[in-house]
């Protein structure tokens, strides 16, 4: 047990960053959010966009069936999301139709807001992380719904959007919310970053999303599902990025949120691998 209390970071403030912190920060003890529930979103999502990607007998069936609960789950959703599709079919005379890749997304998506709402709760503002959570889930759902509707084979431009549209609308949530938590609570002063940065990361990182979604989409290096491929794989690259941030920085907020983004990734790899060793001995 000694060991779990070793310090892998302090900081100027004298903060400590110890192994078991860092263990509960990438989803594997007390915190199972990203282990039980991110992970097979992502094992569903990677299956998603390669079709021929399939895992041994058992562990299969339970990625299937997380999506029938899934689908059960998210069927709450179904007639204020037809509602708002049937709106925008009229308005546009279009036909656009909900894919079911929109769930699993959502909850990959969901890997961040949970990020940040566990650092702003670890910090002391527990209310202002309930209106995060609650303005971030919604524009996030609104994100994934776009992206949802875009058809595996879409055209290049729209898989850009399909990459895009979830990153924008997800710094508006996080945008948002800083303002009504300024308004509401004390809590006046920027959080960590000013407010600006944050609006032009999230046009930033929106535009560059959409252009590595065009751009995999054009250069046929997969079949389909571009956007959603460059999405996914994005957001694992930006915890990896606060990640590494926060050890060149020696900013332990930075660490965590970093390790709390990329724990979903971590124990999606370790199933995959774990499920590739068996397959490899029962061939063997």
């Amino acid at each position: 047990m000694d060991d779990l209390k070793t310090v892998l970071l302090e900081d100027d403030g004298a903060q400590r960053l110890t192994l078991l912190q860092a263990v509960k920060d990438l989803g594997f003890v007390f915190w199972l959010f990203t282990a039980l529930v991110g992970a097979p979103s992502i094992v569903s999502l990677m299956q998603t966009v390669f079709l021929d990607f399939q895992l041994s007998s058992l562990v299969q069936w339970v990625i299937d069936g997380y999506r029938q609960l899934l689908g059960v789950i998210a069927g709450a959703l179904n007639p204020l999301a037809n509602l708002v599709l049937g709106a925008f079919n009229g308005l546009l005379s279009v036909e656009l139709k909900l894919q079911d890749h929109w769930q699993p997304l959502f909850i990959v998506l969901s890997l961040f807001i949970s990020a940040n709402t566990r650092s702003l709760w670890d910090d002391g503002y527990k209310k202002p992380a309930i209106v995060f959570v609650a303005t971030m889930a919604v524009f996030t759902l609104i994100g994934t719904w776009i992206a949802g509707v875009i058809q595996p084979d879409a055209a290049w431009w729209r898989q850009g959007i399909a990459a895009g549209a979830p990153v924008l609308c997800l710094f508006l949530g996080l945008t948002l919310a800083y303002a009504i938590a300024s308004v509401a609570f004390d809590f006046t002063q920027p959080y960590r970053k000013p407010l600006s940065s944050y609006v032009r990361r999230g046009f930033g990182l929106g535009a560059a999303a959409f252009i590595a979604g065009s751009a995999l989409s054009v250069s046929r290096l997969i079949d389909g599902h571009a956007g959603l491929l460059v999405l996914f794989t994005g957001l694992f690259l930006y915890g990896l990025y606060w990640l590494r941030e926060g050890f060149r920085e020696r900013e332990i907020p930075e660490v965590r949120f970093g390790l709390r983004v990329v724990g979903g990734f971590l124990f999606a790899m370790l199933v995959v691998g774990i499920d590739f060793s068996l397959s490899l001995l029962a061939y063997l």
